[in-house]
């Protein structure tokens, strides 16, 4: 196996974890706040950034993940699904 399938064997395993794990926020984020909370202005702002903050570390992570899957893409020439999932991810999740 040359350097290239490696390289594609491994771009294709961090995209499918992290998108999977991606997928897992996005569910997260989606779940229904307690009624006093979301009636409350206040309270729905510290809960949404309290939120954000907790999985702050793990978008940051995965922005990683992609971000290097991106730069190699590159490097060795790579244009693939794979590798143009990790730059739309990249594009939708600016900060």
């Amino acid at each position: 196996m040359n350097l290239r399938c490696i390289f594609l064997n491994c771009i294709q395993r961090i995209k499918y974890g992290w998108q999977r794990f991606i997928l897992y926020i996005d569910q997260f984020k989606s779940i229904a706040m307690p009624q006093a909370v979301a009636s409350d202005t206040q309270a729905r702002a510290a809960y949404e950034k309290s939120v954000q903050a907790s999985l702050a570390p793990v978008v940051d992570a995965a922005r990683s993940a992609f971000t290097s899957c991106i730069e190699h893409a590159t490097r060795f020439r790579i244009d693939t699904g794979e590798t143009r999932a990790c730059q739309a991810w990249i594009d939708k999740n600016a900060r």
